[in-house]
């Protein structure tokens, strides 16, 4: 009960701050999106995992691409409550307007560390999970891409809660909320990135395949630091888990 109290306090927190930022000021931008996503987890020891992602963004009110990414990480396992992990993501990103009619791509490379403490109570599993990026987004002036990359960082804490649904375990519920925070020296206005809250229900269909839908708020504050983004996003996830052990 004590971290189902935290967990609360934390998402209030969130909330808050993220509510506080856009009532602060005048511009806000609301927006519907799809994220479809496939991941699959490749077990090859009982301490090593290899973890591979794409997913699909788009806008569908209207229609237009937002981003799709591509993601592999390597997962050391040393505890059932601790995981490890470093990987490296591909975003290309398309403009955060779904009206315009410029459709430059722009290529982002993003390494990142990752820790993962889990721990049970009773039928509650929860997780936190601390996560860097190290991002770096190709140059673009005027709808062109030109040489070299931007670089920032981004600071990601994410808490999770899960909790079955029937007897067999077969159906979950999902909950997290998840703070973002931007730093480095082309970072001015935008310290706070952005607060993902989300709700879902996992199925799981037999040993190597499970389903997942959900609903995600997100509040992103735009580079200029006065304006924000809101996005309500529908999440579809196929989970592939394939095991190569001995």
């Amino acid at each position: 009960m004590k971290s189902l109290k935290i967990l609360l306090l934390f998402c209030i927190f969130s909330f808050l701050l993220a509510f506080h930022s856009v009532a602060q000021e005048k511009e806000f931008i609301q927006q519907h999106l799809l994220w479809l996503h496939y991941y699959n987890k490749l077990v090859i020891s009982d301490h090593w995992v290899f973890h591979s992602q794409a997913e699909d963004r788009i806008y569908y009110s209207p229609y237009a691409q937002h981003q799709f990414t591509l993601r592999g990480h390597l997962h050391y396992l040393p505890s059932e409550n601790l995981d490890l992990s470093v990987g490296l993501s591909f975003f290309g990103n398309f403009p955060n307007d779904p009206e315009t009619e410029e459709r430059l791509l722009v290529p982002e490379w993003r390494p990142h560390q990752e820790m993962i403490l889990s721990q049970k109570s009773g039928i509650f599993s929860f997780s936190h999970r601390y996560q860097i990026e190290e991002r770096f987004v190709h140059n673009n002036v005027n709808n062109e891409l030109i040489a070299g990359y931007k670089f920032n960082m981004r600071f990601r804490y994410r808490f999770m809660i899960e909790h079955p649904l029937n007897k067999s375990k077969s159906i979950k519920l999902k909950l997290y909320d998840e703070v973002m925070i931007n730093a480095g020296k082309n970072i001015t206005n935008n310290i706070f990135d952005q607060n993902r809250s989300y709700a879902g229900i996992q199925w799981k269909l037999s040993k190597n395949f499970s389903i997942e839908g959900g609903y995600m708020y997100l509040i992103q504050q735009r580079i200029s630091g006065y304006s924000f983004y809101t996005r309500h996003i529908i999440r579809l996830t196929l989970t592939q888990n394939i095991s190569i052990k001995h």
